[in-house]
C-alpha cells in the first residue's frame, strides 16, 4: 500500500510540475490586461475571450496555421522518405564506406545549429528559396534527418536478417524483401519517428527566423508579434501559444488512445 502510494505520489507530482507552465499560460490567456498576476476569479465569469477575439481579428492566425501545417507535412514526409532507406542500408550493410557515411550523420548532430546560420542563409538566398515553403522544408529536413536515420536504424537492426533472406529464397528481390517484410514490421517505429519529427517541425523557431517571410510565416514566429519595442502583450501571446499547442495536444492524445486500445486488444487476445 505504501509503495503504490509513493509511486502514484511521484507520478502526480511530476505531472503537476510539467503541467504547471501550461496551466499558467492558459490562465494568463484569459486574464484582464490590468492584472499583474494570472489569477481567475469567480467574479470574472463568464470568462472573457477578448484576447482570442483580438488575436483572430488582428492577426492572420489561419494563414500561419496553414503555413505551419504545410511545412510540417512536407518536412516529415521528406525526412522519412530519405531516412527509411538510409537507415535500412546502415542496419544491413557492413561496408566501410556505408558505415563512414553513417558516422558522418552522427557527427552532424554535434554541430550547434547556430553555427550553420550563415551558410544556410547564404545557400537559401543564392537558390532563391527565401520566404518559400521549399526552403523551410529542405532546412528542417536537413536538421532532423540524422536523428531520423539514427532512430530508424535501431528498429531495422532489431529485425532478424533471416526474415529477408527467407523472402529472397521465395523469389523476392532485395527491394521486395525490404518493402514487403522489413518495412511493415517497423511501421510502429516509423510512426513514432514521424510523430517526433512533426513535433520538432511544429515547434521549430530556428528555421523560420532564418528563411521565412511574410508569406510563409508559421505559428511559432507569429507568437513573437506580440512582443513590441517597449511592451509585451502577455495575454495575446498566451492565447496564441494555447492555439498553437492544440494540434500537438490532440495528436499526442490520439497516439496515446491508439496505443492504449492496441495494448488492451493484445491483452484480450492472450
Amino acid at each position: 500500500m505504501s509503495k503504490s502510494f509513493l509511486i502514484y505520489g511521484c507520478l502526480i507530482g511530476s505531472l503537476v510540475f510539467f503541467l504547471l507552465p501550461i496551466i499558467w499560460v492558459f490562465i494568463l490567456s484569459f486574464q484582464s490586461d490590468n492584472w499583474s498576476t494570472p489569477v481567475l476569479t469567480v467574479a470574472g465569469f463568464p470568462i472573457p475571450f477578448h484576447h482570442y477575439q483580438t488575436l483572430f481579428a488582428n492577426k492572420p492566425v489561419w494563414h500561419y496555421f496553414l503555413n505551419t501545417l504545410t511545412v510540417v507535412i512536407g518536412s516529415t514526409a521528406l525526412s522519412l522518405g530519405l531516412g527509411i532507406p538510409a537507415a535500412f542500408a546502415l542496419a544491413r550493410s557492413s561496408h566501410w564506406l556505408v558505415q563512414t557515411v553513417g558516422m558522418s550523420l552522427w557527427i552532424f548532430r554535434l554541430i550547434p545549429p547556430f553555427a550553420l546560420w550563415i551558410p544556410m542563409y547564404v545557400g537559401m538566398r543564392d537558390l532563391n528559396l527565401l520566404d518559400t515553403y521549399l526552403g523551410m522544408i529542405v532546412l528542417q529536413t536537413a536538421l532532423k534527418l540524422s536523428f531520423t536515420v539514427w532512430l530508424l536504424q535501431g528498429f531495422f537492426a532489431a529485425l532478424s536478417p533471416d526474415l529477408e533472406a527467407a523472402a529472397c529464397v521465395d523469389g523476392c528481390t532485395l527491394w521486395g524483401s525490404f518493402w514487403r517484410i522489413a518495412l511493415p514490421l517497423v511501421m510502429p517505429g516509423v510512426g513514432m519517428v514521424g510523430g517526433v519529427g512533426a513535433i520538432f517541425s511544429w515547434n521549430d523557431l530556428f528555421v523560420p527566423l532564418l528563411v521565412s517571410g511574410v508569406h510563409t510565416r508559421p505559428l511559432s514566429l507569429g507568437i513573437l508579434e506580440s512582443v513590441g519595442s517597449y511592451t509585451i502583450n502577455w495575454g495575446e501571446m498566451s492565447a496564441f501559444a494555447m492555439i498553437s499547442s492544440i494540434p500537438i495536444f490532440l495528436g499526442a492524445l490520439c497516439l496515446d488512445l491508439s496505443l492504449f486500445s492496441k495494448s488492451n486488444f493484445s491483452k484480450s487476445n492472450q
